[in-house]
């Protein structure tokens, strides 16, 4: 048997039980996995996979301090309204705390905590950077092993030690990067729940319009919940041997919702075509499996390619968070072929059950959803995993559509009949709606592709003063745990202390030029305004190197102002302290400072990812398309949507333009200085993806009708209105999804969800109604243009072929009667 989509189609319908049984199998392992092994991968870490100034730096300190310090430390902050550091009270429940905390999480600490009076004994001067001005708050460090600073359960542990630990009238926060990690999986996984949710039902009312009918709608949501959950499974089963970032799982949520729908609902609304044609179930099973199943594989390798380009980039973040969609999006692909023809077998002409223009159906349709939500509330409050509330929730739905099946009668010829009435309508009749729309644009070519390509440019200028940074305002977080404590200790400390800037000096520490040098360090330091005059000095064990802690004042350390203190650092500060100091190297690490490494390195990658996923799209819709034209008009328009979402990105949350009216209607957006570095490349990669997957499918079916009648503008005005019910309920749906999940309180997952939802939006209007049709009118049979030295290609029917309908001819009177009984 050849392997290709329809060949897999049909072979999953002829034995949908075995199909769906070893796919019911790889779930519910998934499930598991990700329950037990998802949140011990996750991480809020940016690594490289080279070697810029910051990490030989961190190399320095892992191997030869091995105290954990830097963006490990944790510190416990102990107030007391009425006491001071000076009093013995202060101290006897300091004492406590250091020995409960040691006793209890030993384990989690690379070297023992260290409170102010231990430091004070060492080096008062280090000491004084950690007792508050008035007195009244100390600080304990807690130095963590690199697995505890990544697991958000030794964060618990912490939490759950200092509230056991208790004496009147002294209270303690934990403060860290570690803390700040584990309220930000927590905030991260609620608001995924919230936009899974939220999208699950828009995207159901969407699609029940779409299909009329509940059994079709409910179909495309299933698959979508399969994908998410089995990318999942893969992401803690991958994540053993390699971390994931922490927002990989909101990746998958929205991207699995959104091309795990969209893929299923192409597919469905296919086979139920193919079966308004007179095709038999599985005969259409097989034509949707040789047309649709061949435009998502195509459509979904075009997502993944234009991912791949990620992989350039030399860190980790970019390379999780691809990995994460690209996982989702193959298990999406593999599952459409495979799972969903056994399905459809399954199901039948069921898929059109109930048919919801009775009002006894419209009442089993309340009850259905009234059933699922009940279930899925009822074991959200237990607290069990999310895989499991799908489920309930699913398993409400069938319970109550089975019980009104007893009351619903005649549902199973429901298809037949509604055919037969004209009431689905047969994909390709023209005077509809958008046959008459993509007709009036053609009318009037050059004013619809000059407005529409005005706009685009208009919206897109904006990105040109985009500023890259990190949106995370510590101040603008949700009120955790962790927002308090850090609050607390820039405002009573003065700098922040959870996240230092290191200054590495690889060379002998006894050496009296290396001291000289780090002393000019010091008192340079001292007389700069953007740091704390507290420094902090290390000389490790073997006393081959210096570490010297800095404290950047205020609470974001990865801000214009800091990164270019950074810069003024690297550049000035450090080779005017060791002028002439020889025999030594001196390094500037710490998160601050590999962030400044990571723009460094997403700029100087950016236009080589930008080559490669212009390149290998150009190549595959050149073949797929056999035009050397629709390729270069696909990427223009794409990427007049991909600028269009940056500008919107822009002018919304840099430049604060709609924000009030945005959080007037549910949003919680805020300002801020710059958008998340990692974003532009991350949507371009996304969106260039996700937009060719509609060009993909638009262009096919004008292919496919100027194939047959060589004639350009009823090709277009065929490719259009076949596709235009499908392809806006599928953008539908992708909008509100990405919009749920814009809904966050995570300014870089405000950003993400905004600037996919606007340029899907855009794509789906603008560019779909205007410029397509527009764009070929005026190109006319150029848009198929091909030149005689590239006839070599090989040629590829992206769309496939329908097989041919045997229409069986009555021999006589009495079986032309028959058959019309």
């Amino acid at each position: 048997m050849r392997v290709n989509p329809e060949s897999l189609a049909r072979a999953s319908s002829r034995h949908p039980w075995r199909t769906v049984g070893v796919w019911g199998a790889v779930f519910l392992v998934m499930g598991v996995l990700s329950s037990l092994l998802l949140s011990g991968v996750l991480t809020n870490k940016i690594s490289f996979t080279n070697s810029p100034e910051s990490i030989k730096a961190q190399n320095i300190v892992d191997a030869k301090f091995k105290t954990g310090q830097g963006a490990d430390t944790e510190y416990v902050i102990v107030h007391s309204g009425s006491s001071t550091v000076h009093d013995p009270s202060f101290q006897a429940y300091v004492q406590q705390l250091k020995d409960a905390l040691k006793s209890n999480n030993g384990d989690l600490f690379a070297a023992s905590p260290a409170s102010y009076y231990d430091v004070q004994q060492r080096s008062p001067d280090a000491a004084k950077g950690m007792v508050s001005a008035d007195q009244h708050y100390l600080l304990i460090s807690l130095p963590l092993t690199d697995d505890a600073a990544n697991d958000s359960s030794a964060v618990d542990h912490l939490r759950d030690t200092l509230a056991n630990t208790t004496a009147d009238g002294f209270t303690t926060q934990l403060a860290g990067q570690a803390a700040l990690n584990a309220d930000f999986t927590t905030i991260a996984e609620q608001d995924a729940h919230k936009g899974e949710g939220i999208g699950i039902m828009v995207a159901i009312l969407v699609l029940i319009i779409v299909f009329g009918a509940l059994a079709a709608a409910m179909l495309p949501i299933g698959m979508g919940i399969f994908a998410i959950v089995v990318a999942l499974g893969i992401t803690a089963l991958v994540g053993q041997l390699v971390q994931f970032n922490l927002f990989v799982t909101n990746i998958i949520s929205m991207i699995g919702l959104a091309v795990g729908i969209d893929y299923s609902l192409f597919i469905v609304s296919r086979y139920r075509e193919e079966r308004t044609k007179g095709f038999e179930k599985l005969e259409a099973i097989g034509a949707a499996g040789a047309t649709a199943n061949r435009a998502v594989f195509f459509s979904g390798m075009t997502v993944v390619l234009a991912l791949l380009g990620m992989f350039i980039i030399p860190t980790t973040i970019f390379r999780a968070l691809a990995s994460g969609a690209i996982f989702v999006t193959l298990v999406s692909i593999v599952s459409s072929m495979t799972l969903l023809p056994a399905v459809l077998a399954l199901l039948g002409d069921g898929t059109e059950w109930p048919w919801l223009k009775r009002w006894a159906n419209l009442v089993a349709l309340l009850l259905m959803i009234v059933a699922a939500v009940i279930a899925a509330i009822a074991l959200n409050a237990v607290g069990a995993p999310t895989f499991l509330v799908v489920l309930a929730g699913l398993a409400g739905f069938v319970g109550a559509a089975y019980l009104v099946t007893k009351i619903v009668r005649g549902q199973r010829s429901a298809f037949v009949n509604r055919f037969a009435r004209h009431e689905i309508p047969i994909a390709g009749r023209s005077g509809g709606m958008w046959d008459r729309v993509s007709r009036a644009v053609m009318r009037a070519p050059w004013v619809f592709l000059i407005v529409s390509v005005g706009f685009m440019l208009f919206l897109g200028s904006f990105y040109f003063q985009l500023n890259k940074g990190s949106s995370t305002d510590i101040a603008q977080l949700p009120d955790v745990p962790a927002k308090a404590a850090f609050l607390t200790l820039t405002q009573q400390f003065g700098a922040n202390r959870t996240d230092p800037v290191l200054v590495v000096v690889d060379g002998p520490a006894t050496d009296p030029a290396v001291e000289t040098g780090v002393k000019n360090l010091q008192a340079a330091i001292a007389q700069d305004a953007d740091f704390s005059p507290q420094t902090q000095v290390q000389v490790s064990r073997d006393g081959s190197a210096t570490q010297v802690s800095l404290f950047l004042k205020g609470d974001n350390t990865q801000n214009d102002a800091s990164l270019a203190a950074i810069g003024h650092l690297r550049d000035q500060v450090v080779p005017q302290a060791f002028a002439g100091v020889s025999g030594v190297t001196v390094y500037v690490g710490g998160n601050s400072a590999i962030f400044y490494d990571f723009l460094h390195v997403t700029d100087t990658y950016q236009w080589i990812v930008l080559a490669f996923v212009l390149g290998l799209s150009f190549l595959l819709l050149l073949v797929v398309f056999r035009s050397l034209v629709l390729p270069i008009k696909a990427i223009l328009m794409n990427l007049l949507s991909v600028g269009a979402a940056y500008g919107a990105v822009t002018l919304v949350f840099q430049k604060g333009v709609g924000i009030g009216f945005f959080n007037a209607i549910g949003f919680n957006f805020h300002q801020s200085d710059a958008i998340e570095a990692w974003l532009p490349l991350f949507l371009f990669s996304i969106l260039f993806g996700l937009s060719m997957d509609y060009h993909v499918f638009l262009l096919s079916r004008i292919r496919e009708e100027y194939d047959k009648t060589h004639d350009n503008t009823e090709a277009v005005a065929y490719g259009l209105r076949t596709t235009a019910g499908i392809i806006t309920g599928a953008a539908i749906i992708m909008v509100v999804v990405f919009t749920a999940f814009a809904s966050g309180r995570l300014g870089p997952l405000q950003q993400m969800g905004f600037g996919l939802a606007v340029a899907v939006f855009l794509d789906a209007t603008i560019v779909r109604t205007f410029l397509v049709p527009s764009g070929m009118r005026l190109l006319g049979d150029w848009n198929w243009y091909l030149p005689k030295w590239l006839e070599w290609l090989p040629k590829m029917n992206i769309e496939g072929h329908e097989p041919d309908l045997e229409v069986q001819v009555p021999d006589t009177p009495a079986e032309l009667v028959e058959a019309n009984e």
